[in-house]
């Protein structure tokens, strides 16, 4: 039998289901003014970009948002320099999206958080040096990354701490071709802390192994690469508005 605790959430999750942003929330017109390029479509979505490169999402054939059964969004080879504000908005089938082979510079916070069904990315060949500490937020079912063939710059610029913060399922991720992330400073600490399902990783040439990750970790870089020496990896910088710690008195 139910516990009297057990009875009342049951109770209090039926009343209160999970809310979901849906098309009808996003309340952004994605038509671009000057669009270019041929249009993807995808479950009655079609993507854009502008003269800039900038991706946009135009409404659907009724005149919304919602894209039923998109489940696959091939992006590759489109020139997109950058995203439209919530261009990704209630895409919540999405499983697979492929970026790839754009000029895509850098990813801002949270443009994937409410892909919440996502499994794989592919942001490789892109000519990208950085992405936001939040760039992939909300993003627990991913699986697959790819980020090889970039100019991620090291020590924590191109791959701030905290970046995996949300990718605990994440199995495999590409790194390689990333000749910036070179040398003992490559990786901020604790970069991979959060990564203890990761199997496969592929990592920079003449970058190194930071001892702080995990083992599961450390296991799956020796497997793809056991040249590759340990090394201490740089320390996260505090905040610009954290105090300076200041030095003991004397005496």
């Amino acid at each position: 039998m139910l516990s009297l605790a057990s009875l009342v959430l049951a109770c209090f999750l039926a009343a209160h289901p999970a809310q979901r942003v849906s098309a009808a929330d996003c309340e952004v017109d994605f038509t671009p003014a000057q669009p270019t390029g041929n249009a993807i479509d995808c479950g009655g979505c079609n993507f854009r970009r502008d003269a800039n490169g900038v991706l946009y999402r135009n409404r659907n054939a009724d005149g919304g948002l919602a894209c039923p059964g998109c489940t696959s969004l091939p992006l590759f080879g489109f020139v997109i320099t950058g995203f439209a504000p919530n261009v990704f908005c209630s895409l919540d089938e999405v499983v697979e999206m492929d970026l790839s082979d754009n000029a895509i510079g850098s990813i801002p916070s949270e443009p994937f958080e409410e892909m919440s069904a996502l499994k794989t990315l592919k942001l490789h060949s892109n000519g990208m040096r950085a992405l936001d500490s939040n760039a992939f937020d909300d993003l627990n079912e991913l699986v697959n990354l790819t980020l090889h063939d970039n100019v991620l710059e090291p020590a924590g610029a191109g791959m701030p701490y905290g970046l995996f913060d949300d990718t605990k399922a994440l199995e495999n991720l590409e790194l390689n071709d990333n000749p910036t992330l070179n040398g003992t400073q490559a990786f901020v600490s604790g970069i991979f802390a959060n990564l203890l399902e990761l199997t496969s990783i592929d990592m920079p040439e003449d970058s190194c192994v930071p001892t702080d990750s995990p083992q599961n970790v450390l296991v799956a870089i020796a497997a793809n690469d056991p040249t590759l020496p340990g090394c201490i990896a740089t320390p996260v910088s505090p905040p610009t508005d954290a105090p300076v710690p200041q030095p003991a008195a004397s005496g």
